[in-house]
């Protein structure tokens, strides 16, 4: 996932990068060789960072959605926090109890827990609820507790955000693609960071794609 603020640095660093490369490309005074480490350090510089953006961009959200989480279904800032979380147990415990996916009797649960004023036993139920999906019940408590609304948005859409369908997350990893300048073509990973510690002759064997057979041959640097 991608939030705004990681997606305008990773822009930021991308941009840099193509004015980096349209720099060296114009040096004259560089040997062929030495625009192509230039132009390895450059790209392996900005990749480093934009994986790094990414990496502080999941931990963020991970961390985010463990605090919400507690805020929705934990104990909050319960005065006895023993005594609490012996009482949400207990609630989940009951709430337990109840057939998978059945609504009527969450909602029926629901209902009774926050006439009585039983907060634990209502967290829970929200808890089962929206695990299931039950949006109604869901809608119940936070009708209730309207408090928690924007609480409740912003987890849904760090969930969104998540979610492992192939589509939604191959369009937010595309953010952070940045594809290898074409004078890095053929070269693996390894190849274009030894090129940017030092570059020289004995990087490896560069791979080009035959056209007609459309195999790969090896062509030396």
């Amino acid at each position: 996932m991608i939030d705004s603020a990681t997606e305008t640095a990773v822009q930021a660093e991308q941009a840099n990068l193509r004015r980096s490369l349209d720099y060296i490309r114009s040096n004259e005074r560089l040997t062929p060789q030495a625009k192509r480490d230039d132009i390895a350090r450059a790209y392996h510089r900005a990749t480093t960072k934009i994986e790094d953006l990414r990496a502080n961009c999941e931990a963020t959200s991970t961390g985010r959605r463990a605090t919400l989480e507690r805020q929705l279904f934990g104990i909050g800032n319960a005065l006895d926090p023993v005594s609490a979380s012996v009482s949400l147990r207990d609630a989940g415990d009951r709430v337990d109890a109840i057939r998978a996916g059945d609504s009527v009797a969450l909602a029926r649960l629901m209902g009774r827990a926050l006439q009585i004023g039983d907060t634990y036993l209502a967290k829970a139920v929200l808890q089962r609820a929206w695990d299931e999906g039950h949006n109604d019940v869901v809608n119940t408590y936070l009708d209730a507790n309207s408090g928690l609304e924007s609480a409740a948005q912003e987890l849904l859409n760090l969930q969104r955000a998540s979610n492992p369908d192939v589509f939604a997350t191959g369009f937010a990893d595309a953010a952070y693609i940045t594809p290898a300048p074409r004078e890095l073509t053929g070269y693996s990973p390894r190849q274009i960071e030894k090129m940017a510690e030092g570059g020289g002759d004995d990087v490896g064997f560069r791979y080009e794609a035959t056209v007609a057979s459309g195999t790969f041959t090896p062509a030396a640097v």
